[in-house]
């Protein structure tokens, strides 16, 4: 959640920040492995993430506080992109989590987002914002569309 923070809020080079991570714990090669997919992987959705804490929280996300938020983009990118891992042991996980980095009320939060996750199923079918589904700016959709039209850019 950290190395995601940090490249996200002060512009670190993707694959130095998770180099450095990783060598900052001693990680078996299989925790390295899961590790990156999981760096990488809500890297590459975080579009997609956000909408759906968007979807899920009555709280905006602008208000979220980054570690909560991260915590929030990783828990859900394993539970809709991921199947290797039980959706109570990510939540649950999460949970920790938050409580260790923030407080009380921020894991009963994350628990109460995650479980209503889990119970509606939420998935790329509830996304209707382009942004969103493809996880790209929306500038760039539209550029790619005005240049190769919306069958082609798809």
């Amino acid at each position: 959640m950290i190395s995601l923070g940090k490249t996200e809020n002060r512009g670190a080079y993707s694959n130095i920040e998770l180099s450095s991570a990783m060598d900052k714990y001693s990680l078996s090669d299989k925790d390295r492995e899961f590790f990156a997919v999981l760096y990488y992987g809500s890297l590459e959705r975080i579009y997609t993430l956000d909408c759906f804490i968007a979807q899920l929280s009555a709280k905006p996300i602008e208000k979220l506080t980054p570690i909560i938020k991260n915590i929030l983009r990783v828990s859900l990118y394993q539970l809709v992109f991921l199947d290797k891992i039980p959706d109570h042991a990510i939540v649950d996980e999460a949970v920790k989590l938050a409580h260790s980095y923030s407080n009380k009320g921020a894991a009963g939060f994350v628990n109460a987002i995650l479980r209503n996750a889990v119970r509606q199923k939420i998935g790329l079918d509830s996304v209707t914002d382009k942004s969103a589904f493809y996880s790209y700016p929306c500038w760039m959709i539209e550029l790619w569309e005005k240049a190769y039209g919306e069958q082609k850019a798809v």
